[in-house]
């Protein structure tokens, strides 16, 4: 007997499958990692015991052991093809066009044992070796505590939903679209898993750059901006007193008792006028952050001073995790700019 299938089972069989499928690619991870990278299927891999101390997702790693470079040489960590943000073995570099260490610089610093290393990162968990000293307060915090050490990731970290306290699960957004423009509109759609936060992604995270390529990051219009999608109010969430505080003895005008941020350098003039070319070392956000600024930085919203213009967001070998030797300034190292980008006359 033979059994005739309807026409239009084909059509009905490709509606299905439309159903199922994802409607987005997911972009995160890269196209040619495969899944055994990150997970396990059964915990058991070369022969081994099943046991009960797999991570959450049957993740083979922590956020350190797959955004760990061994020898400080490469933009990425083996394997993973995650950009390595600690570096076990060597310092990664710091040079002029070439950058082993990536944009938001590297734990290695503060992992050393001895030494006076804890102002030279943030005291993540797992990768920093004096976290006693360290404690739990963050610097330009008048609130609470964090209440146990900083993570990378959920509530007591900077990376993923701040609402999940476990970072792994924090961090879903790992597979999620991430088609530009970052718009900041889930964990997924923000700069570097910044969740709200909006900017334009370095492909290789500044491990190659120059003015026109490396990451633009979105900034705020006023000192202190009140808003959530830039990147100095990723910095506020723990230092607070350093941005936005108008309690903290300045209105706004000379003279400051710190730093200020989300100002626009066009509109001061005298000495900032002279930075006018992108420089890498010392970034500038912009008011969109979704447009590349190169040899414009004197046009109105491309100049805008963030936290991360002096400072790495993971780590340095200077200290307060700053960019350059703030203290032997100006100096003869590269680089020997610095703060005199800014102020210019007093180089």
């Amino acid at each position: 007997m033979r059994v005739t299938m309807p026409d239009n089972l084909h059509k009905w069989v490709l509606i299905l499958l439309l159903v199922l499928l994802p409607t987005t690619l997911q972009a995160k991870i890269p196209d040619d990692i495969v899944c055994s990278n990150c997970h396990t299927m059964h915990n058991s891999q070369a022969g081994e015991s099943m046991t009960s101390s797999s991570l959450y997702g049957l993740l083979l790693s922590t956020c350190s052991g797959c955004h760990t470079g061994l020898d400080g040489t490469s933009a990425i960590a083996a394997n993973t093809q995650a950009p390595a943000v600690m570096h076990s073995s060597s310092a990664p570099g710091n040079s002029s066009g070439s950058n082993n260490m990536l944009a938001g610089g590297s734990f290695y610093w503060v992992s050393t044992t001895g030494g006076n290393t804890d102002n030279t990162g943030h005291n993540v968990i797992g990768l920093s070796s004096e976290d006693a000293d360290l404690g739990t307060t963050p610097p330009g915090n008048s609130g609470t505590p964090l209440g146990s050490q900083l993570t990378c990731a959920g509530s007591r970290g900077c990376h993923g939903n701040s609402g999940i306290q476990n970072e792994v699960q924090a961090l879903k957004a790992h597979h999620q679209d991430d088609t530009a423009p970052l718009d900041g509109s889930s964990v997924g759609m923000s700069y570097r898993f910044l969740s709200s936060v909006i900017g334009s992604e370095d492909a290789d995270w500044e491990y190659t750059y120059a003015s026109d390529d490396h990451n633009q990051y979105k900034g705020g219009s006023i000192w202190n901006s009140a808003a959530t999608d830039t990147i100095t109010s990723v910095c506020a969430r723990c230092h607070g007193d350093y941005h936005g505080n108008p309690g903290v003895g300045t209105t706004g005008a000379s003279p400051w008792v710190r730093h200020p941020t989300d100002i626009d350098l066009s509109t001061y003039g005298g000495e900032f006028a002279n930075y006018i070319t992108y420089e890498v070392f010392v970034p500038v956000a912009s008011t969109t952050g979704l447009t590349l600024v190169d040899s414009n930085v004197q046009t109105a919203g491309n100049g805008i001073v963030t936290c991360i213009s002096c400072h790495r967001a993971h780590g340095s070998q200077y200290d307060s995790i700053l960019r350059w030797d703030y203290r032997a300034w100006p100096g003869t190292v590269d680089p020997i700019y610095g703060c005199g980008v800014c102020h210019s006359s007093k180089n």
